[in-house]
């Protein structure tokens, strides 16, 4: 090979590599495609997800359990109205787990300090794009169980 078609094609290659890296950027930007969910998947999901008991609620403030059939959870008694409240603790801005804060009555993001109140919604801190996601609360036999409401 002679040394101008040698430097022609790998200046073109260099070139057509650079065209094609904005490319590969946006495709690592796409929205994951979601996860197929297994029959009893979907069965445990309608039904409500068993994150514990009320008694376990009770003794320690609060029910945290990372990987369940709706994602992660994270189930607190509201001290305003001691209803059972549900929500995704992963932070819409950041995506660290946020921790339950009982004296203070909120939900802090320990990222980005950015604090939402017992229903989800930010109340302080680092501004956030969303509120945490809620489910619904039910009780049945002494059991907490979480559905999508």
């Amino acid at each position: 090979m002679r040394r101008r078609v040698f430097l022609l094609l790998s200046g073109a290659g260099a070139f057509l590599s650079q065209m094609v890296r904005p490319l590969l950027a946006r495709s690592a930007q796409l929205p994951a495609v979601p996860q197929t969910k297994t029959v009893s998947q979907a069965i445990a999901v309608a039904r409500g997800v068993d994150v514990g008991s009320v008694a376990q609620l009770s003794k320690s403030g609060q029910v945290l359990v990372r990987t369940s059939a709706l994602g992660p959870l994270l189930v607190i008694r509201d001290p305003a109205t001691q209803k059972l409240k549900a929500v995704n603790p992963t932070c819409p801005h950041r995506g660290c787990l946020v921790d339950w804060i009982a004296s203070s009555d909120n939900f802090l993001c320990p990222c980005h300090q950015a604090r939402f109140n017992a229903n989800g919604r930010w109340i302080g801190g680092q501004p956030v794009n969303r509120p945490l996601e809620s489910y619904k609360v039910t009780v049945s036999n002494g059991r907490i169980l979480v559905s999508k409401g």
